[in-house]
């Protein structure tokens, strides 16, 4: 069984991952700390052995935030050999990029529905099993584990392929709206000439 910290002011957010990992039968075991300060304090004062196997780190939190605790982190050369991927909301490349340099292994956007809760979870605990990247295909676990560098790297790949899907979704609603909007108004320009025929 693998040991999550969950690094998150909502705990709601951290029961809902344990209540995921534990009905997919996942080997992951979520902890919460709501107060990265003390999280931070918590880890430096403990032995390594008795850190979690992983930290998820959400980025807007109040007093020390998510990008306080991987600057910390990076400080500590002990601490530093912990991984923390990011977990937030937060879909912009400045925040990726920014949590990146900090020295984060990994950025995970909070998925919106159950069914890709269990699917980021599932990533996180092939990570733990076997070091293959998130997103990985499941024959990648027969591959060696790629370095840190690597894991950056893909990390970034999928999230800027992730971030294109979006934004050409967001596109083509936009394109669709239009559509609708330009179809409303010549029904409204062909009722209102059916009406002036009328009278006249």
């Amino acid at each position: 069984m693998f040991s999550v910290l969950h690094i998150d002011d909502n705990t709601a957010e951290s029961d809902l991952l344990a209540l995921a990992a534990a009905e997919a039968s996942l080997p992951i075991a979520i902890g919460s700390a709501p107060i990265a300060r003390e999280a931070y304090t918590r880890l430096t004062l403990s032995s390594a052995e008795r850190w979690p196997h992983l930290v998820l780190l959400d980025l807007n939190m109040p007093r020390l935030d998510g990008r306080g605790f991987l600057s910390l982190r990076r400080a500590d050369r002990r601490l530093a050999r912990l991984p923390v991927f990011v977990y937030t909301s937060s879909t912009r490349e400045a925040d990726v990029s920014d949590c990146f340099d900090l020295g984060a292994d990994g950025y995970l956007v909070k998925p919106p529905d159950w069914d890709s809760i269990v699917v980021v979870l599932e990533d996180v605990a092939r990570f733990l099993a076997t070091g293959a990247p998130v997103g990985a295909p499941l024959d990648a676990t027969d591959a060696p584990a790629p370095s840190f560098v690597e894991r950056q790297a893909q990390a970034w790949d999928s999230w800027v392929r992730a971030r294109s899907a979006m934004d050409e979704s967001w596109r083509r609603i936009a394109r669709s709206l239009d559509a609708l909007s330009q179809s409303g108004s010549l029904a409204c320009e062909n009722d209102a000439a059916r009406r002036g025929n009328a009278g006249s």
